[in-house]
């Protein structure tokens, strides 16, 4: 678990966008990378941050037991380890370099289950050589990332976002990816919850009340928890099945989700006298 910050400028009342993303798998035969620069494509904006949550390589080589010859995007599976994650990071790397995102709207990328195996059994983390080659933060597999949302000549709001690749097996009905990601709101304290792995796109806030600091009232916060979507086809349309169509998961929800952060005041209470500065994720207004 790693712990990293940033800082961004924004104005009152202006919404900004978050933009999660992970589960492109580059170099799968079934990832849709159209549909991955169309993200890039869409969120190249002043007010979109990308944050990514891994499993951005597919990063299944031949010694792996999960490897299919028929999955290959094109690579020669005889390759080295070294000289394949090469290839992979050197092809990635220019997609995302020819999208020309400024480095300061790219919060960190992480990565997922799929890197992870890579780097414990051989040594070798596509997406952090792809980090240090394009200059983007590394996020590891979890951790913490305070957003600092400066407003003002000096004043600024701290957003807490806790992101985490994700876990556990696929599921074909709807209620066990999002029950397994709610408990971490009862051990974690942040304002946002990241996941990814699920392959499937769910964006939920959920309100809470809250006391000021002076004990005078109770008013209602936001948190929100997202499942981040991805960019691999599930059952694609081919004589060669891939592992979700033999494990019978559900079609694919592939893309991207964002997330509205505004920094706005309001009073506390009908008879406050002040406006408070408070962040609010207008998901649904």
């Amino acid at each position: 678990m790693l712990k990293t910050n940033s800082s961004i400028k924004v104005k009152l009342n202006e919404t900004n966008y978050l933009v999660p993303f992970g589960d492109v798998h580059y170099g799968n035969r079934d990832a849709d990378i159209n549909e991955f620069k169309r993200m890039l494509r869409e969120c190249n904006k002043p007010n979109h941050y990308f944050i990514g949550l891994g499993d951005i390589f597919d990063s299944i080589i031949q010694q792996d037991v999960r490897f299919q010859l028929s999955q290959l995007d094109g690579m020669d599976p005889k390759l080295l380890v070294d000289d394949l994650v090469d290839s992979y990071v050197k092809q990635f790397s220019a997609i995302w370099e020819a999208a020309d995102i400024p480095p300061d709207r790219i919060l960190l990328i992480g990565m997922g289950n799929h890197e992870e195996t890579l780097q414990r059994k051989y040594g070798t983390n596509p997406t952090k050589r792809f980090c240090e080659q394009c200059g983007i933060l590394y996020g590891g597999y979890s951790g913490y990332h305070r957003l600092s949302l400066e407003y003002g000549k000096t004043n600024s709001y701290n957003v807490h976002i806790r992101y985490h690749h994700g876990y556990g097996g696929g599921s074909r009905t709807g209620g066990y990816p999002i029950t397994k990601y709610e408990r971490e709101l009862m051990w974690s304290d942040a304002d946002i919850f990241l996941f990814g792995h699920d392959h499937r796109r769910h964006l939920q806030p959920y309100a809470y009340e809250k006391m000021s600091v002076n004990g005078e009232y109770v008013y209602k916060a936001r948190r929100v928890l997202a499942i981040c979507g991805g960019f691999l086809e599930n059952r694609p349309m081919t004589e060669y099945p891939s592992y979700g169509e033999r494990s019978m998961y559900p079609a694919s929800d592939m893309g991207y989700i964002k997330i509205p952060m505004q920094v706005t005041a309001r009073k506390l209470g009908r008879t406050a006298r002040t406006n408070r500065k408070f962040v609010e994720f207008p998901v649904f207004e």
